[in-house]
């Protein structure tokens, strides 16, 4: 029978009590640590931003807002089961809110503009 808590992660080459030891020492608040997962997923974090929104800026900014978070706030990612899902996740609802908070903006300009094109008929 196969140990899970010794098993390759497939992407990573790392094991799964590996990657659990790092993300307990993140929660601990070990920068090093960090610095491995952020290395280690970064760019991954980056290409899959690419895939849901197509704007390199807008997602490099998710993907550096959602490490800081984790780097300002390491003790709640004490509970977390699976780090990388935890992460992707993350990021996706970083970009959909970055998404609608643009259609907004977008929309308020929209408006603003048909209301200054009005305001110069009258």
């Amino acid at each position: 029978m196969r140990d899970t808590m010794n098993s390759k992660n497939e992407n990573s080459g790392l094991t799964t009590r590996k990657w659990t030891f790092l993300v307990s020492r993140v929660a601990d608040g070990d920068e090093q640590a960090f610095g491995e997962i952020y290395l280690h997923f970064y760019n991954k974090l980056l290409r899959y931003g690419c895939i849901i929104l197509p704007s390199l800026d807008t997602v490099t900014d998710a993907v550096q807002d959602l490490f800081v978070w984790i780097l300002r706030n390491p003790g709640k990612i004490r509970c977390v089961e699976n780090f990388e899902i935890y992460l992707f996740q993350s990021l996706k609802r970083n970009l959909q809110q970055a998404m609608k908070k643009q259609l907004r903006k977008s929309m308020a300009e929209r408006t603003t503009f048909r209301q200054a094109q009005c305001d110069t008929r009258t």
